[in-house]
């Protein structure tokens, strides 16, 4: 089977391998405790099973709309706009299987080989190579925890190598940041 130059140009997951160690030492009854895939560590709440094992009884098992649920989308919405003040139309708003997949999409929508995306790291370990699987060149941009991991202005001209970068990263780009890159996303950055 032919394998594409994009695929093999990856490098394999560190997240992923540590995740396996972690289960492969489970399995041989050593009690450990994992960072790597970042899931909870308690069950999945009883609402939410009860929830989703109601809309199999009642049939809801047919392939979406391929944005998401209208109603899931509609709440979404709302939640952004009485958390945050940002108003989004439902039309606005995407529903994807996580994180990984919404910012994988929004790469291959808007870059173009040789184009370089900025990224802010520390960050996780699959953007660098998400954006080398787009087709364009990752630029690391280096942040601080005194300004909430947020990549300042100065920091991003003299990151990027052509003097402007098509995209710029402001995703979370560590746990600590969840709430700054939605507070400073919508500022502009030249």
């Amino acid at each position: 089977m032919h394998i594409s130059t994009a695929a093999r140009a990856i490098t394999p997951s560190m997240t992923i391998g540590m995740d396996d160690r972690a289960r492969q030492l489970r399995r041989k009854g050593v009690d450990v405790i994992s960072f790597a895939a970042g899931e909870p560590d308690f069950d999945t709440p009883d609402v939410i099973k009860r929830a989703a094992a109601k809309a199999i009884q009642e049939g809801f098992t047919k392939y979406t709309a391929p944005a998401g649920i209208i109603e899931l989308r509609q709440a979404v919405a709302a939640r952004l706009e009485a958390d945050y003040g940002a108003r989004y139309a439902p039309e606005e708003v995407v529903i994807t299987a996580g994180g990984k997949p919404a910012l994988f999409y929004a790469l291959r929508a808007v870059c173009e080989p040789g184009d370089e995306v900025l990224v802010p790291v520390p960050a996780w370990v699959s953007y660098i190579e998400q954006v080398k699987l787009a087709g364009a060149t990752p630029v690391p941009v280096p942040t601080e925890a005194g300004e909430d991991f947020q990549p300042s202005r100065p920091g991003l001209r003299r990151s990027s190598r052509r003097g402007r970068a098509r995209w710029c990263s402001t995703l979370p780009t560590t746990p600590p940041a969840p709430c700054t890159a939605a507070r400073r996303s919508r500022r502009s950055w030249s």
